[in-house]
């Protein structure tokens, strides 16, 4: 009988030891959840303004562009709230990327892997929104060189009102079609106007000079745009804006990948917390049992 109080005593550490470390694994696992409940509201504002920011992108490339208001005063209400969505969307990827419980998973891999992608289509979109710039709209940017020049030549009296109806039938043509076809036959016909310019005994030379600067202003503008749009990809070439799809794509793909990983990690995350606990209460109800056992043997009640 004297030995059961040191036994007991014995058991109740073993108990308490289990207890601890029961309250240690809890502890843990618990935090780990809170972790991944963060992340996880991290991804949902990831996901969120990233589709905002290139659905932004998207609605300039399609409306402001073609305001005046935007070339007379180079501001855009959609870039400014481009930026700002660029912005935080750095910042959410930092916030994910130090998170404790994801460091150097796969998870965060393809969050640095979106970041990437995200830096190679505001590259791709910074270039087409410069050239487009370039390229102009109405008074504006090339087409509004272009303009000013050809009605230099259209309003003097002296030059040919059938040949510039023709120069500006084909500008037509190629601005609504983008095929070079127009733009090979435009060329001739302002080299021909050009000749005929230079030959033209009835204009003073100083008219001459000027109204061939203009014609090569005309044409030199006009070969700017027809270069632009085709680096820009106008009319479903291959150019940059063939990038700025692929890359998006690209983007709805890492995003939607992220999602998986991060349901993924929650869904592992409860299946281990539930299998620690009935761990733990198992073990626990096997040591109580033993402990009764071993009292009774050594009580004999």
């Amino acid at each position: 009988m004297k030995g059961v109080p040191k036994r007991i005593f014995i058991g109740f550490l073993v108990y308490s030891s289990i207890s601890l470390l029961v309250s240690v694994v809890s502890f843990e696992l618990f935090r780990r959840m809170e972790a991944t409940e963060k992340m996880n509201s991290y991804i949902n504002t990831l996901f969120n303004k990233t589709v905002h920011a290139i659905k932004l992108g998207q609605d300039f490339m399609l409306y402001e562009i073609y305001q005046d208001s935007f070339f007379q005063s180079g501001h855009s209400v959609s870039l400014d709230k481009y930026e700002s969505l660029l912005r935080d969307i750095d910042t959410i990827q930092m916030e994910i990327s130090a998170m404790k419980n994801i460091k150097r998973s796969e998870l965060t891999n393809e969050v640095r892997h979106l970041d990437r992608l995200m830096q190679r289509y505001d590259s791709i979109f910074r270039q087409i929104v410069k050239k487009e710039t370039m390229r102009g709209y109405k008074d504006y940017g090339m087409e509004g060189k272009m303009k000013r020049s050809i009605y230099e030549l259209e309003t003097h009296p002296k030059v040919e009102l059938l040949k510039i109806l023709q120069i500006k039938n084909y500008e037509k043509n190629y601005l609504l079609h983008k095929d070079t076809f127009y733009v090979t036959n435009l060329r001739l016909l302002c080299l021909t106007l050009d000749h005929d310019l230079a030959a033209n005994e009835k204009i003073l030379d100083t008219e001459k000079r000027h109204l061939r600067h203009a014609l090569s202003e005309y044409t030199s503008a006009l070969m700017q745009i027809v270069s632009l749009e085709s680096e820009i990809g106008h009319n479903h070439q291959e150019g940059l804006s063939t990038r700025l799809k692929q890359t998006v794509d690209e983007v709805d793909v890492a995003v939607d990948k992220i999602n998986v990983l991060a349901i993924r990690q929650k869904d592992e995350i409860n299946t281990t917390i539930q299998i620690v606990f009935l761990t733990i209460i198992t073990v626990s109800v096997l040591l109580i049992l033993l402990m009764a056992i071993a009292f009774k043997a050594m009580t004999g009640f």
